[in-house]
């Protein structure tokens, strides 16, 4: 019996010994290593949250809106115009001076030459198909970016990728040529042709006719519907400030439905800044981002503690100054007037849906003036915005977009109606003029 004892005491003081070894050792590894202990454990415990890992696909469409590519003629000496300035290009040896065109791509990835754009040469432009040339560098010589990769959608057009400076970074569009698209009726190509004249003006080029022109759709978006404890939800990464990486300060966490085809970029919809520690909700349960991949592959989250504090429907709107076109200030405020609502019209010349709904903006405007007032807020450049409104006797103010106010209503797709009612309270982020019609006749 007295040597079990004594067998018993030298095994629990081994265990002790052992033990305390190791609260030694752990304790080291946190002093040296602050999140060692974090990311040895992902169990939830009253220290650390359990890392949710999320896998991510390919890139992909995530909505309806599409941009405006103007297709412009290069001249037979290889000049090129952009914001107003010539310049000379370096031809790829295998095209002909004949059929040459070039549009710009908007891209952030890549610094040279043309700031935040890319030229893309189109051969044989007025042709069945078209061949193109990137300039990857960004130094308008078109003979060392290699050969572009040039994928034929199933659904018609065509699919390019820019490879930005940085390692991981790819940002892929769509081309869809508006001859190629039933839609675009020859009224329509010609209402295009005319409220783009004043850009034609600006930037010193001549166009390619317009049934030459394409429409493009940015592949910058990846998402995957999966199940986060319990809830299924689709979740996403995009690449807002389109430099070909998922995890700037400016791109988006994106939360929508299980299964669906599309998921919203807007903030207003839920979508949040990848910003470590950002706090966004699924279902009603808060979250935040713990890491999101550069190359949008995957992200890491966990639960949190905290709500998000952000603007909501039935918020007074913040007092922000607006620049307008004719370059006064004017107080957000002193917009609002007793008896109606005030809609907060978001628009970009280079956005095609904001160019088709100027007639349907117009006519609404009339139709419910005793009750709306109207105001425009124009992003991009303001002076070609200047010509559009002249052109198509747009009859409302016109305001410039600043960061501010574009922050404060969570403006992120174009065009855009915010709704503000009599006493200055949010009504809606981004409302139809079906929906605002709606609102009036039911007398909300």
């Amino acid at each position: 019996l007295m040597t079990r004892l004594i067998f018993l005491r030298q095994v629990s003081s081994i265990n002790f010994v052992t033990a305390f070894i190791a609260i030694l050792w752990f304790a080291f590894q946190s002093l040296i290593s602050p999140s060692f202990a974090l990311a040895q454990d992902s169990s939830n415990t009253e220290t650390s949250k359990r890392h949710i890992n999320i896998e991510l696909l390919d890139q992909q469409i995530i909505d309806k809106g599409r941009g405006i590519s103007q297709v412009f003629l290069v001249s037979s000496d290889g000049e090129i115009h952009h914001a107003g300035e010539a310049k000379t290009i370096v031809k790829p040896s295998e095209v002909e001076d004949e059929n040459l065109a070039y549009f710009n791509v908007y891209f952030t990835g890549r610094s040279g030459v043309i700031e935040r754009a890319v030229i893309v040469l189109v051969a044989e432009f007025d042709s069945e198909n078209p061949k193109f040339f990137i300039d990857q560098n960004n130094n308008l010589n078109f003979t060392d970016d290699g050969e572009t990769q040039v994928v034929q959608s199933k659904n018609g057009g065509f699919i390019l990728q820019l490879i930005g400076e940085a390692p991981d970074s790819k940002f892929a569009f769509k081309l869809i040529p508006f001859h190629d698209d039933e839609s675009v009726t020859a009224e329509q190509r010609d209402r295009y042709r005319k409220i783009f004249q004043g850009l034609e003006s600006y930037s010193g080029g001549k166009f390619a006719d317009v049934q030459h022109w394409y429409y493009n759709q940015r592949l910058n978006t990846r998402t995957n519907s999966v199940e986060v404890e319990g809830q299924k939800v689709m979740i996403g990464l995009h690449d807002y400030d389109c430099d070909g990486l998922y995890s700037g300060e400016e791109d988006r966490l994106l939360i929508g439905e299980y299964g669906a085809d599309q998921i919203s970029y807007a903030l207003a919809d839920g979508a949040v800044n990848v910003i470590e520690n950002e706090i966004f909700l699924i279902g009603e349960e808060p979250y935040r981002i713990v890491e999101a991949a550069a190359d949008g592959s995957s992200v890491r989250i966990e639960k949190s503690d905290e709500l998000p504090k952000r603007l909501f429907v039935g918020s007074s709107i913040p007092n922000l100054q607006l620049k307008s076109f004719g370059g006064e200030s004017v107080e957000l405020n002193e917009l609002v007037e007793p008896g109606k609502l005030l809609v907060l019209d978001f628009w970009g010349h280079w956005c095609a849906p904001c160019i088709d709904s100027i007639p349907s903006t117009i006519e609404f405007h009339e139709k419910w003036n005793d009750s709306v007032s109207f105001a425009g807020v124009h992003d991009g450049d303001h002076e070609v915005a200047k010509t559009l409104v002249e052109e198509t006797n747009i009859p409302f103010a016109q305001f410039e977009a600043s960061d501010e106010i574009k922050e404060a209503f969570f403006i992120d797709a174009w065009p855009s109606y915010v709704v503000i009612d009599e006493d200055g309270k949010l009504v809606s982020f981004k409302s139809s003029l079906k929906e605002i019609a709606e609102m009036l006749e039911q007398g909300n």
